[in-house]
């Protein structure tokens, strides 16, 4: 398994007075295979710009896609193992990932980055689709 591309999205709104331009979002990935791992596995990121307008009630869904390479590092071997080993065609196999995620926005002739870490279940079966209820 050379890697598997993820799509995130998140979704921002503004309670300012003023608009808040989007510049751009990036991510690095981190196997959390094992707890304790901060084993660097993959990053993305999306630089279209948005403007959200000001006092807005409605949020805006920003989409990025990740390569997430299974490879390099103890971590990174562990999930590859894992999720190529040979059960893997009987049942679904989820790999804990931590989405640490960065937005630079502007606002006012300012820059200022907001931060979000999530972890996540990955499915990372050969076929990709862990909602499959036949594996070939």
């Amino acid at each position: 398994m050379g890697g598997l591309t993820r799509v995130n999205e998140f979704n921002i709104s503004n309670a300012n007075y003023y608009s808040v331009r989007v510049v751009n979002s990036s991510a690095t990935v981190l196997s959390k295979f094992q707890p304790w791992s901060t084993d660097v596995i993959g990053s993305g990121g999306n630089t279209t710009s948005i403007v959200i307008g000001p006092r807005t009630s409605r949020e805006r869904t920003l989409h990025f896609n990740n390569t997430v390479t299974l490879q390099g590092g103890v971590a990174g071997f562990l999930c590859s193992e894992y999720c190529q080993a040979p059960f893997s065609r009987l049942t679904s196999l989820y790999v804990n990932m931590q989405f640490d995620i960065s937005v630079t926005l502007e606002y006012l002739n300012h820059h200022e980055q907001a931060t979000l870490s999530v972890v996540q279940q990955v499915c990372c079966v050969p076929s990709g689709n862990c909602t499959a209820t036949e594996w070939p």
